[in-house]
């Protein structure tokens, strides 16, 4: 599915939320005074079919929403008639049906909306998660928006404020209201990690991300709703309680930003910020909200977990918690001298383990190939790789995007198949990176245009050498040496000798317990 198409499927999405949502919170203020005109007047009031004009939109685009996410038939079309059907949601809504028109009537693309999608989440044994908190966890967030927004519209009338305008206010500031609200969780999180001496390397908010990678924060766009915080731990010691703080710092952060929105909110007549108590309504039922349904313990279609399921998990300290901190335990090869080949193998295997109707953890399993592959270990390796072919069409697409280089390498260099791997570093575009000039050395070469092969291994070494000396970096010298030695022999001394790890009291195992 394309970006425009992610795009849109996530507007729809929204749109149903507030036109249907708007519908009926302006159809329930104006009931008395419809009946009454209907009852004096003996006519239909024109307003009750603009209602049901705008309440049909949000019908059909939250089939349209749920069409697309789930890969169906008829998701193409309806899509059409979701865009058709905003041409009057002013004030974006023309621009909404010539986009949707323009990306929906192509053949191809309604095809690309059409691919069934892997299935919702499953509870497994031990990971905190059942049907009923899944079902909680809608019917709490569907049912504390409806009453929240209709609690604030009541307290925005007894203050005299001026009252909500139904969907058009709403579509203009519930979209920054949203992102508002997700920046400030995350941003919990990223201060709970922070407190805990763990090191930040990204933060994503709504469709901007910035990263850190090889040593440079990077802002890049993408088309992933939500929001989401990576950090690495910086010591073996204090890795669980770190975790455990990190994590709660999120939903705390969400009830916080709140209370305060909620103060600002009932202090605004007559103040500086009165033109904002709009926003600052909508920003407190959503961050409270989020601060009580990011607790209840779900999980998502792509394996991931809220807040809430992950402290359950790590609270219980079973498997499920070991996963995690084994997890945040391979991160010490960001920020330390950990060797990614003196990762424990035994919880490499557990946590890269998949499932029976699961697709795995992609994270894990590229872990696991990466620690067998610098430990030369060809056969384990090959297999975690197959894994990730195996599962990455049912993967998150930005994720299989990031980790193309990785494919496109291990095709050309073990495989020797170089046009499978033009294919997977077509989907890598970001030549600023050595992952891409690896990879593009590595089919130049076994294709065997060594020269032009040549020119890009030294691109991608000089990248690397600009890089942070830690344990990761052990990789990609691994992988450039074994390309020098295979095809460019007077290259190899350019590279360190294969090393284990610089620091072997960072590889203990039993700090992955701490």
């Amino acid at each position: 599915m394309s970006i425009p198409a992610r795009i849109l499927r996530w507007y729809f999405g929204l749109s149903a939320f507030l036109l249907i949502l708007g519908s009926l919170q302006v159809g329930y203020s104006l009931w008395p005074i419809l009946t009454h005109s209907v009852r004096i007047r003996g006519r239909f009031p024109g307003s009750i079919l603009l209602l049901l004009y705008f309440f049909t939109a949000g019908l059909i685009a939250g089939i349209a929403w749920w069409q697309m996410k789930r890969g169906r038939r008829f998701a193409g079309r309806w899509a059409v008639a979701a865009s058709v059907f905003h041409f009057l949601v002013l004030p974006i809504g023309p621009i909404v049906t010539i986009a949707g028109l323009a990306v929906f009537l192509r053949r191809k693309q309604r095809e690309a909306v059409q691919v069934e999608q892997p299935p919702e989440h499953t509870p497994k044994p031990g990971d905190g998660t059942s049907k009923y908190s899944q079902a909680a966890f809608s019917i709490i967030s569907w049912g504390f928006a409806f009453a929240g927004f209709r609690w604030v519209d009541q307290l925005a009338a007894a203050r005299g404020l001026t009252q909500f305008q139904g969907w058009l206010t709403g579509l203009t500031m519930l979209p920054l209201a949203i992102f508002l609200s997700v920046l400030f969780h995350e941003l919990g999180h990223a201060l709970g990690a922070w407190a805990s001496d763990f090191q930040v390397r990204m933060l994503r908010v709504g469709p901007l991300a910035l990263a850190k990678l090889e040593g440079k924060w990077r802002m890049e766009l993408t088309s992933q709703p939500g929001g989401a915080t990576g950090a690495f731990p910086t010591k073996t010691k204090g890795i669980r309680s770190g975790t455990l703080f990190m994590i709660a710092c999120g939903p705390a952060a969400s009830f916080v930003s709140g209370v305060i929105c909620l103060v600002l909110f009932l202090s605004a007549r007559n103040s500086p910020w009165q033109a904002a108590w709009d926003l600052l309504g909508t920003l407190t039922v959503l961050c409270l909200i989020d601060s009580v349904a990011n607790l209840l313990p779900i999980g998502t279609a792509n394996g991931g977990y809220s807040d809430g399921a992950r402290l359950w998990q790590l609270a219980l300290n079973g498997t499920w918690s070991q996963r995690i901190l084994f997890q945040f335990y391979t991160g010490l090869s960001v920020t330390s001298d950990l060797s990614p080949a003196d990762w424990p193998t035994h919880l490499v295997e557990e946590c890269a383990r998949v499932d029976e109707g699961s697709a795995g953890d992609p994270g894990s399993i590229m872990l696991a190939h990466a620690h067998f592959k610098i430990r030369e270990e060809e056969e384990r390796a090959r297999h975690y790789y197959d894994l990730m072919v195996q599962h990455a069409p049912q993967w998150p697409q930005p994720v299989v995007n990031q980790a193309a280089p990785d494919f496109a390498f291990y095709e050309a260099v073990y495989k020797g198949d170089p046009g499978t791997a033009r294919v997977w570093l077509e989907r890598f575009k970001d030549k600023t990176l050595s992952d891409y000039w690896r990879a593009q050395a590595a089919i130049d070469g076994a294709a065997g245009e060594l020269e032009q092969g040549r020119s890009a291994w030294y691109k991608g070494w000089s990248m690397v050498l600009q890089s942070p000396p830690r344990g990761s970096r052990l990789l990609d010298e691994h992988d450039f040496r074994l390309m020098a030695e295979r095809w460019w022999p007077d290259l190899v001394s350019l590279v360190p000798a294969r090393r284990t790890a610089r620091t072997q009291a960072l590889a203990d195992p039993e700090t992955v317990a701490v």
